[in-house]
């Protein structure tokens, strides 16, 4: 796998260089793995436990983006995965808590997650900070993860239980009484009752990911999760979890995780409870959205209580595509307080520890407003346009035209989509095909008989379902052939359409795109193809007033067109659109607007070729 950083060496050292260069209230222990605040040596905090934490690297922003004022004091920060040694904790120990009497009475309090060379490596340094240096040090052990609980062939599983996600939540209320002023003795007291997992059952958290991470020094993941799996209830480190399981919707991934960490949440009085989301690393915004809303209802439906929502990246592991989700059951209402109090910590959502809805609540936004209580449907506001008419026959052959179109265009999406992809952002197919979905979705309730009216309602349809840049010029395109069509039949005194006016009011609809998108013929775009297209169709419409043509011949013309013009952006750089971005890369690649067009154009071509032989359709352009 690819990395932006390959040089593993120093790796640490430039991280922690990263964070004191940006933030002036950090610093760094000269020559030592250890992040602190800068106004820890101030006589002012002397009488304040000092909170420090730490682990290996790769879990950012956790340790060192916890450090600031409500929170940590400290971080120490070991390799990638690998403990720190207790040189450096001994370190940031005294860096904390060793220049006055005072600071060494208060103390200081470790923060530890449940792996086994964290707790050596801290508890080693707490030894020597208090045997050698007379430093009161205490420390807690964080041990959230339920997922080896799970497992029926592991022995001791309560002192196999990891530190995970869990663990920026108790930075983060201990940080608090800490910044209060509550003594080491209470703190720790307060930990063992109110926060620590296997004490008070009250602190719970379990994870999933789609795939592993790679640790930089080695360069390979670090375990293989095939395509259609995912793993269940993994640690922090790349290790793989618990079983794995079939890939299924976020919706039943989420159920599965909640159903599991409700089983060890103490539940004895209300069901009030603070959720944690935890990106693992690569997971992206939009998923996780998905993931919070997930949890926040199926919650509800257990009739639990979220009194706090955070959502983001606390404990991640490297660039692990997953995430894990935390419970912590609120026995005490200080709780919320201290989860509530100021921090400076960085990572530390200020603004994204939400309340969420309770349950039941209206999430709708409702207000009167005269221009929605009086809006008008579909039919009042274009009713108009129903005047114009053709016959039933005709009202037929539009409609197939257009459910073939919509039908090729389905098929077309992984063309359109490996086009897209090589010149744009590869949602072409994607788009059109919920579009023609959209499309026949409506299809037998649009009345083609009066094609104006059918034209209105397939621009708002397209407008609604395409999106992007694509919507709006065929929404135009759909809404100027509505309108001009139904202006020139209004001006001749006549409710149904000429030859001559459907030839001009596609070009009205083509210049239209052209207006809207300030671009023409020769950009490389979709009017390489539209535009020859229309031409054709114009110029057959005026030959047809003087030589005998057909509406086969006439739509065979617009569709090789169409075609050559679509191949004709093979050899051209894009001016317009996201491929102009380009430049030479977006040569020898047809452009996917055009290459849209075209099978637009030979789906029509097709479409009446194959009605004409079965309803021997007349000579005459839908008249």
């Amino acid at each position: 796998m690819k990395k932006l950083i390959n040089n593993v060496d120093g790796i640490v050292d430039d991280m922690i260089d990263s964070l004191v260069l940006s933030n002036q209230h950090l610093k760094r222990v000269d020559q030592y793995h250890v992040v602190v605040r800068a106004d820890c040596g101030e006589k002012v905090n002397d009488n304040k436990v000092k909170l420090i934490s730490g682990g290996g690297s790769g879990h950012e922003p956790c340790h060192a983006g916890f450090v600031g004022r409500g929170m940590l004091c400290a971080a120490v920060l070991g390799d990638v995965f690998v403990s720190p040694s207790p040189k450096h904790i001994v370190e940031a120990i005294k860096a904390v808590a060793n220049h006055s009497q005072q600071a060494r009475d208060t103390g200081c309090l470790l923060i530890v997650k449940n792996y086994t060379g964290d707790r050596l490596n801290f508890g080693i340094a707490k030894e020597i900070a208090v045997n050698e240096y007379g430093i009161a040090v205490d420390m807690v052990v964080v041990d959230d993860d339920v997922s080896v609980l799970m497992n029926d062939s592991v022995v001791n599983k309560d002192t196999k239980r990891r530190g995970i996600a869990g663990t920026p939540l108790v930075h983060k209320v201990l940080g608090a009484l800490a910044e209060r002023g509550n003594s080491l003795h209470d703190i720790v007291q307060y930990y063992h009752k109110y926060l620590c997992p296997t004490a008070s059952n009250n602190l719970a958290t379990l994870g999933v990911a789609l795939s592993s991470c790679t640790i930089p020094a080695i360069g390979n993941p670090t375990f293989e999760i095939k395509e259609q799996e995912i793993e269940f209830g993994l640690g922090i480190h790349g290790e793989p979890g618990a079983y794995t399981t079939k890939m299924t919707t976020s919706k039943e991934i989420v159920k599965n995780i909640l159903d599991h960490l409700v089983k060890y949440i103490d539940n004895s009085n209300d069901k009030d409870i603070v959720v944690l989301v935890n990106n693992l690393g690569s997971t992206s915004t939009m998923e996780q959205m998905i993931v919070v809303k997930d949890t926040i209802e199926y919650l509800h439906g257990l009739d639990y209580k979220i009194h706090r929502l955070l959502s983001g990246h606390f404990v991640t592991s490297l660039e692990m595509s997953g995430i894990s989700i935390s419970i912590l059951s609120i026995k005490d209402k200080d709780t919320l307080t201290l989860l509530d109090s100021n921090t400076t910590a960085t990572a530390w959502p200020i603004n994204g520890l939400l309340c969420p809805i309770a349950k039941g609540e209206s999430v709708n936004l409702k207000y009167n407003n005269q221009s929605t209580t009086s809006s008008t449907s579909t039919d009042d506001k274009y009713s108009k346009l129903k005047s114009i008419k053709v016959s039933k026959q005709h009202g037929e052959l539009i409609k197939g035209l257009v459910h073939r179109c919509c039908k090729d265009l389905i098929d077309s999406n992984q063309l359109l989509t490996d086009l897209d992809s090589k010149v744009g952002d590869g949602d072409l197919g994607t788009t059109m095909e919920r579009a023609s979905n959209g499309v026949l979705k409506e299809i037998d309730s649009i009345p083609f008989e009066h094609p104006c009216f059918a034209f209105r309602v397939l621009s708002n349809i397209l407008s609604d379902t395409l999106g992007g840049s694509t919507g709006p010029f065929y929404s135009i395109f759909f809404m100027k052939l509505a309108n001009t069509m139904y202006q020139r039949c209004t001006s001749n005194g006549t409710n149904e359409p000429q030859p001559m006016d459907w030839g001009l009011a596609l070009v009205e609809g083509q210049n239209a795109i052209q207006e809207l998108g300030k671009s023409k013929k020769g950009d490389c775009t979709m009017l390489d193809a539209l535009v020859p297209a229309i031409e054709s169709i114009e110029s057959s419409v005026s030959k047809q007033q003087h030589d005998t043509i057909t509406l086969v011949q006439i739509f065979e013309e617009a569709y090789k067109a169409s075609e050559q013009g679509a191949q004709s952006t093979i050899d051209m750089i894009s001016k317009m659109g996201r491929s102009s971005y380009l430049g030479d890369r977006s040569k020898n690649v047809m452009d996917p607007g055009a290459c849209c067009i075209s099978i637009i154009f030979k789906s029509l071509f097709n479409s009446i070729k194959e009605y004409n032989n079965t309803n021997k359709v007349n000579s005459e352009l839908l008249t």
